[in-house]
């Protein structure tokens, strides 16, 4: 009897009338694209592999809410004859459905071949979508239905909560906005917690734009999410809104996790590309603006950039090599040769030392001080105030 390791193994290579019979044997087992997309037993230039590949992270990308135009894009490649065509058309119709488009989603499912593995879980994703009356469908375990009752009863219950945090926002009721929307995160949190970090960003963009304190909730959210997790929460929901806040809070969160020695060295580069990229930002806006910028900000943003090198240098020295941080957004944004960037980097670390003469320790002292969320409420008048609640329905 053949398992489904000596299967995947003859696979290779063969004539496609061979293949076609090896693949219908295979089909009789739960085969799941993961499963395949690991599995040492099959060639690693078989295209089943790279079509398992491709299917297993588009899976993982929608349910875990992070689907893009780019893994839609690499599902595009494996078609209706492949062996994981239903899968496809499982993730497609997934996707669909968390997008609220039921039309689509009904589309895909019925793409799905009734004998596939697949097509087991199809009703019940099906009747989350129609939203049916439950009790009367016959097809259905009894597990299934309640199942199913559970996650329409939990949606319609986010979705009152929420309806009830826009109309605090819209009414600028502001203790009651905070009270509800936190209370809503502490249980989202255990259930959801990448819908509980959407709703968290979102809160902190709400507060700015109505021009509410954001200090209790940022304190809420620390005790939620955590100090690194509620500071590159508000960092990424002001990224484009103030870029200078956001990098304050970037860096609030990759020092956090320096100092609890809880961050790998491949993580934290991609803070400091980031910080880089914002400082990139910043500059250009001044320079396109001809503004001089707060100077307040400024020296706030420069001492903790001294402090985030000097716990670099304690943990990963030679992510930065010498240089400061402020020299490698400079060198990422003019592609300076090797014998520039020498020259330059002298000469940054000449102006640093004259522009600096605050110790680590007053640096340290300054940015735990400093409250960058105050900054908030500096806004233009006759501000937009998107509330978009929808996409969370």
């Amino acid at each position: 009897m053949n398992t489904i390791k000596s299967l995947l193994s003859q696979l290779y290579g063969t004539t496609d009338d061979v293949r076609k019979d090896i693949e219908s044997q295979l089909k009789k087992h739960f085969i799941d694209p993961f499963y395949v997309s690991r599995s040492p037993a099959l060639h690693e230039n078989d295209i089943m592999k790279a079509e398992a590949q491709i299917v297993s992270d588009a899976f993982e990308a929608v349910t875990n809410g992070m689907y893009d135009s780019e893994i839609l894009s690499e599902l595009e490649k494996v078609n209706e004859k492949s062996f994981f065509a239903d899968w496809k058309y499982l993730t497609e119709s997934l996707y669909y459905m968390y997008s609220d488009n039921s039309k689509e989603a009904d589309r895909m499912f019925n793409k799905i071949n009734k004998d596939s593995i697949p097509a087991l879980i199809s009703p019940v994703f099906y009747r989350i979508i129609s939203r049916d009356n439950i009790s009367s469908i016959t097809e259905l375990s009894s597990s299934e239905k309640q199942f199913i009752n559970s996650i329409i009863k939990d949606n319609l219950s986010v979705k009152s909560s929420l309806e009830q945090i826009e109309n605090n926002l819209k009414a600028e009721h502001e203790d009651r906005f905070v009270d509800n929307i936190t209370l809503l995160l502490s249980d989202l949190y255990t259930k959801d917690q990448n819908l509980s970090k959407k709703l968290a960003a979102w809160a902190l963009k709400q507060l700015s734009l109505f021009d509410m304190s954001p200090s209790l909730f940022l304190e809420n959210l620390r005790l939620i999410f955590g100090d690194s997790e509620s500071f590159r929460l508000t960092a990424i929901a002001f990224r484009d809104e103030d870029p200078e806040l956001s990098l304050v809070f970037f860096t609030k969160a990759v020092l956090t996790l320096l100092r609890n020695n809880s961050t790998e060295k491949m993580q934290t580069e991609v803070y400091i590309e980031i910080i880089c990229e914002l400082l990139i930002d910043i500059e250009k806006e001044k320079s396109d603006d001809n503004l001089e910028g707060d100077e307040e900000m400024t020296e706030q943003i420069n001492n903790i950039l001294i402090v985030l090198e000097r716990e670099l240098s304690l943990r990963y020295p030679d992510l930065l090599a010498g240089e400061s941080i402020r020299f490698r957004a400079f060198n990422m944004d003019n592609g300076l040769s090797d014998a520039q960037g020498e020259e330059t980097a002298v000469q940054d670390k000449n102006n640093k030392t004259a522009e600096n003469t605050i110790s680590t320790h007053t640096a340290e002292k300054s940015t735990d001080n400093k409250k960058p969320a105050d900054s908030l409420n500096k806004k233009e008048e006759n501000s937009v105030k998107p509330i978009q609640l929808e996409l969370f329905f």
